[in-house]
């Protein structure tokens, strides 16, 4: 499903992104699932 808008935790990560000085993501499984997921592997 591509709407053109992010997804609301890839959009809560990127708010927080821009106001704490560390890096914080949600993820909903593990980190190499994910990975699989967005095709980086």
């Amino acid at each position: 499903m591509e709407s053109g808008r992010p997804a609301l935790l890839c959009r809560i990560e990127h708010q927080l992104g821009k106001k704490l000085p560390l890096l914080f993501k949600f993820r909903l499984g593990s980190v190499e699932y994910v990975d699989w997921l967005e095709g980086k592997k």
